[in-house]
């Protein structure tokens, strides 16, 4: 009945999960195969789908020529296969003391940065023995580099990942070397660069506090825009700092609870969106927020509050608690691209998994 419940990983491909829903007789169910968006994979942890770093996806030993199937007992079948690409044993050798002490349990266990490659990383797994590891390529989301400090993808200026990387052979999503030679340029992805933020004053406390030291710290959230966040920089008098605008993947926005990107149904972001009550030339949509589900969650969770919107299926609408902690403000907000709201899982969905009709 949770919206977590009955969902596992798929066996052989981390971009995919399984849902199983009840049959009628309330004993035995039948299991979908669902994708997650472009560039996540899934999180069994928190059942979800995560950023590839933080995915709990183990590999499943087919290589991408071949097309395992998912089952039912109703005959139906979903194939899908692995996008990662397993390396060559004599390339990379999962460090055993590593293995050893972590068994890579931890979400950041068992990540290391690619020799070559500044936008994507290697994950080992430990085989069987216990004692060593297969070392699997995965790719960071578009724009982003690995930063090994943090072990996580992240914008290229945080990553320590070098500059230029060394012309030379990459391998392929095939497992095979091509004989392709990579100049510096062709591993640097096509993104915009920083816009200063030049209406905004770097808080000298905070800069004084973590001297912006730490992957969360001098992170504010954008005055206009949901999509986009704001960076401040220490200055060399390290007392004052100079803001950069920085752009959420596509489709996210920024989360400031969090200090990161998010999908838009968990982002405390409310500058952009539309509310429900403001005169403007569109008609004024009547939504009163359930007095109800305020008193008892006070809309903390990440999917409390939220609600369909009554004539599009690509926006829905979220409450927020006034100061009397009872009654609350609606707000609509916009899906990303082509998703729909699906009001069962509280967040925007592949259309033919919306609940709108």
């Amino acid at each position: 009945m949770g919206p977590k419940d009955c969902l596992y990983p798929h066996p052989t491909n981390c971009h995919q999960f399984i849902h199983c829903e009840v049959n009628a007789d309330g004993v035995t169910g039948r299991p979908t195969v669902k994708d997650c968006p472009e560039n996540l994979e899934w999180n069994d942890s928190k059942k979800q789908c995560d950023w590839p770093s933080d995915a709990t996806c183990g590999n499943g030993g087919q290589t991408p020529s071949q097309e395992p199937v998912i089952t039912s007992s109703t005959g139906n079948t979903n194939a899908g296969t692995r996008s990662t690409t397993n390396i060559p044993s004599q390339e990379f050798v999962c460090p055993v003391e590593d293995i050893q002490n972590t068994q890579c349990m931890g979400p950041k266990d068992c990540l290391y940065p690619h020799p070559k490659h500044c936008d994507q990383y290697i994950h080992c797994e430990v085989n069987a023995d216990g004692q060593t590891g297969r070392p699997t390529i995965k790719d960071c989301p578009d724009g982003l580099y690995w930063d090994d400090t943090n072990k996580i993808c992240n914008w290229p200026d945080q990553s320590t990942c070098p500059a230029s990387p060394t012309p030379d052979t990459h391998v392929s999503s095939t497992g095979r070397d091509c004989d392709c030679s990579c100049s510096s340029t062709s591993v640097s992805p096509d993104i915009p660069s920083p816009t200063p933020a030049v209406e905004f004053t770097c808080p000298a406390e905070d800069i004084a506090n973590t001297q912006c030291m730490g992957p969360k710290d001098c992170l504010y959230p954008h005055p206009t825009n949901c999509d986009q966040f704001i960076h401040c920089e220490v200055n060399a008098d390290g007392v004052t700092g100079r803001p950069t605008v920085k752009d959420c993947p596509p489709g996210l926005e920024w989360n400031d609870n969090t200090k990161q990107c998010d999908w838009p149904s968990q982002s405390t972001c409310v500058v952009v969106s539309t509310p429900v009550d403001t005169e403007s030339s569109t008609p004024k949509l009547d939504f009163i927020c359930p007095e109800k589900d305020i008193i008892e969650t006070q809309c903390m969770g990440p999917k409390d509050c939220l609600y369909p919107h009554p004539s599009a299926c690509n926006l829905f609408i979220h409450c927020e608690v006034n100061a009397d902690g009872r009654t609350g403000r609606p707000t609509v907000k916009n899906c990303p691209g082509i998703l729909e709201w699906n009001d069962r899982e509280k967040i925007c969905d592949w259309p033919r998994l919306s609940t709108c009709r």
